[in-house]
């Protein structure tokens, strides 16, 4: 499993059908790690809670320009936006949203500590595995 930290703002737009993307500049598919399906949502402040859960339909690497135009209908963002957020990358990596789930009870960051005093939210991301958070990893399986 994969927690990815998104701006409420964002979440919302998911929510709303205006956000079909999820835009990332660092790729997920390193050597020897496995593509997920699903994706654990951690909203960020002032939230600070895991949300939601989206699977994915396909992940689109491409250059910046031509990611813009394939992206841009469902982007929930504008371009200003999306080049601000993609300055001095040439490439970028969008997650396509097939569908998601919102955590009826969503898991608070004070929650989540009780269990892993340390667990900080991701910049990026980070593998929500069974070894390193069991409680974590069995009680959001259990959605899916």
């Amino acid at each position: 499993m994969i927690l990815i930290s998104i701006h409420p703002e964002h979440v919302k737009s998911i929510i709303g059908g205006l956000k079909e993307y999820e835009f990332r500049k660092i790729s997920f598919d390193k050597p020897g790690t496995r593509l997920e399906e699903y994706f654990v949502i951690y909203e960020s402040s002032p939230t600070k809670a895991i949300t939601m859960i989206i699977k994915k339909e396909e992940m689109i690497r491409n250059n910046i320009n031509d990611l813009w135009n394939k992206c841009k209908d469902k982007a929930g963002i504008t371009k200003n936006f999306f080049m601000k957020y993609y300055n001095n990358h040439e490439e970028g990596l969008a997650i396509k949203i097939n569908e998601f789930i919102t955590l009826e009870k969503p898991i608070t960051l004070l929650e989540i500590r009780k269990d892993y005093p340390n667990f900080a939210p991701p910049q990026n991301y980070i593998y929500l595995s069974e070894k390193k958070y069991p409680i974590l990893y069995e009680e959001l399986k259990k959605i899916f």
